[in-house]
């Protein structure tokens, strides 16, 4: 049996000495044309006032405003000093809102930067989702005048369990709710489209065990809807779900992403049991669905199209040597994903952007000639990563070493280092964890190390 001197080496296992050189060794590709930030990258939300730009939370305790063409950051928001979780925009896109380790929500005026405000002394433990939008006043059937308008509203959730309700504007509670046992965690938060009113919100939360809960939210109340026989909650999960979307005609798919090594489709006219079933080989971080493709995040470090209509497997994206967390959808020129592409096209095309631990941005072509092969001016190796794996969904290969094309991106990466403190892990541990939040907590607490 080989030894190593290198110090570095020592109480390591061959198995993880195997690991770490394979990830080094798969760091420097160029495939997905990525923007190195300076920390692992947790959460993405689009700039819906510029589809070329996208926000990032990373945890160094910072968001960015990243433009997706140059790599360049375009605005930074400091103040926190554990890691940012989750992002929100204001209605208006003019605050952006953050969820931190340190059991606070941070907001910053969008365009200057500057901190707005502060929502603290609402959870006990780290937040781990926030989510903005608005609640109308109830009707004033005694007075004649205008309506009121409506209220800012931004809900947070967390590993305490605890879905709070906040009004922006003064800053403080509405209602505060606590997901029943055995929920532990609380990891995503979506509202229902279809089943929402202006002075009534259904809100979907997802955390550490299989239930999906539904809440009714007014300015007046918040409850957990009920159902005959008891909570109404959704439960087609073995174990606890990371992402919830939307979608399809009449928002009537629920789009779900699973510690189970599964991403799902829950049909509304269905009461919300699987429609579709799409199997992976390690935990599904993030799910996004556009026209007839469903994109997937997995902790195997890899992307994953497929076909919505048939649930197969179309491609694989490989080009990030960590876990993939979170997917966002958004606009590039051909120039800025190709050497080939004349930079005068004014052309938009729409990518795929992908975040990772391993602390970059890549971006991937997913126009229906992208996808299919046949783009004009899309180089296939921006496109397939470092391979296309093509197959039913039971076809998934055993090895993540199946290629069928390779190849590097001449332009190499396009590197940004965000400016702003280092900031160390301040979390506090708690009485009761989950084990992907032990997982997630010592990856984390690596940050210093990276």
């Amino acid at each position: 049996m080989s030894r190593s001197t290198d110090a570095g080496h020592f109480f390591q296992t061959e198995d993880s000495l195997a690991t770490t050189a394979r990830k080094a060794s798969k760091a420097d590709n160029t495939h997905g044309r990525p923007i190195k930030l300076r920390s692992k990258i947790l959460a993405l939300h689009p700039d819906p006032t510029s589809p070329t730009h996208v926000y990032v939370a990373e945890s160094a305790g910072i968001a960015q405003r990243v433009a997706l063409e140059t790599g360049t950051q375009t605005h930074t928001y400091r103040g926190p000093a554990a890691p940012l979780t989750d992002l929100a925009l204001s209605p208006t896109s003019t605050h952006l809102a953050a969820s931190c380790w340190d059991k606070a929500i941070w907001i910053w005026d969008a365009a200057s930067t500057k901190l707005h405000k502060k929502l603290r002394n609402g959870h006990t433990d780290f937040v781990k989702a926030v989510l903005w939008t608005q609640l109308a006043p109830p009707e004033d059937t005694t007075n004649d005048s205008a309506s009121r308008p409506p209220i800012d509203i931004l809900i947070s959730a967390g590993a305490d369990a605890r879905i709070v309700i906040w009004d922006v504007s003064a800053g403080t509670r509405l209602h505060t709710l606590t997901a029943p046992p055995p929920t532990l965690s609380i990891h995503a938060l979506a509202l229902d489209p279809s089943a929402s009113t202006p002075d009534a919100l259904l809100l979907l939360s997802a955390g550490s065990d299989p239930h999906i809960r539904r809440w009714r939210i007014s300015l007046s109340r918040a409850v957990e809807v009920e159902a005959h026989d008891g909570p109404a909650a959704i439960v087609e999960h073995d174990t606890g779900v990371y992402a919830l979307a939307f979608a399809g005609d009449d928002d009537d798919e629920l789009w779900t992403a699973s510690a189970d090594k599964t991403a799902r489709c829950l049909a509304r006219h269905a009461a919300w049991a699987t429609d579709t079933r799409l199997e992976h080989p390690d935990y599904v971080r993030d799910v996004v669905v556009s026209g007839q493709w469903v994109f997937t995040a997995c902790r195997d470090e890899e992307v994953r199209v497929w076909d919505r209509g048939t649930a197969t497997l179309h491609t694989t994206f490989t080009g990030h040597h960590e876990e993939v967390t979170c997917l966002a959808l958004a606009l590039s020129s051909p120039s800025s994903l190709t050497k080939s592409s004349p930079k005068s096209s004014p052309t938009k095309h729409p990518v795929l952007v992908s975040g990772s631990i391993d602390g970059t941005l890549r971006q991937w072509p997913i126009s229906t000639e992208a996808l299919s092969g046949d783009g004009v001016g899309v180089d296939a190796r921006d496109v397939v990563g470092a391979g296309v794996i093509e197959g039913k969904q039971d076809a998934i290969p055993a090895e993540r070493g199946s290629v069928t094309k390779t190849g590097t991106h001449a332009d190499g990466a396009v590197g940004v280092e965000a400016v702003g403190t280092h900031g160390e892990d301040k979390g506090k541990g708690q009485e009761v964890m989950t084990a992907e939040e032990e997982r997630e907590l010592e990856e984390l607490m690596g940050l210093d190390d990276d």
